[in-house]
């Protein structure tokens, strides 16, 4: 008898455990960046410690890469140009305001970025660390 309540106590506390874990938490790793969207008061807040984060159940996070990334325009004949673009960590605000929320961006992150990085524009929130017409001028 005891050991059917031990089992049981046991599985509760496992149980409260993996809905905390959750309900509550969310990791973001090194070189990534955490994007809390807190769907009850409508608050953004950045997570730029790598780390695990306390939440509130209501809390949607994405997690973007701020890792310098490869975005090119391609054909089926060859490639007709390429950029190496980087999120800037203190410009998310920026980005998300014009991009909008929402977890698709993690899916389409680097044709996101790609979009933006060929558009004829500077942003804030992209930085350029290479272009193929300077790759090309040296």
């Amino acid at each position: 008898m005891n050991s059917n309540k031990l089992l049981i106590v046991g599985g509760s506390v496992l149980a409260l455990l993996l809905a905390f874990w959750l309900l509550f938490l969310n990791h973001v790793n090194i070189n990534q960046v955490g994007v809390a969207y807190d769907s009850w008061d409508g608050k953004l807040a950045i997570q730029t410690n790598a780390g695990w984060y306390v939440t509130s159940p209501f809390t949607k996070v994405v997690c973007l890469s701020v890792l310098p990334e490869k975005v090119q325009l391609m054909t089926s004949a060859n490639i007709i140009a390429v950029k190496i673009v980087k999120l800037r960590q203190d410009k998310i605000v920026d980005f998300i305001k014009l991009q909008g929320f929402g977890y698709y961006i993690n899916a389409n992150f680097n044709n996101i970025l790609m979009g933006y990085a060929f558009s004829g524009k500077n942003y804030d929130f992209l930085e350029i660390v290479q272009d193929s017409d300077e790759a090309q001028n040296k």
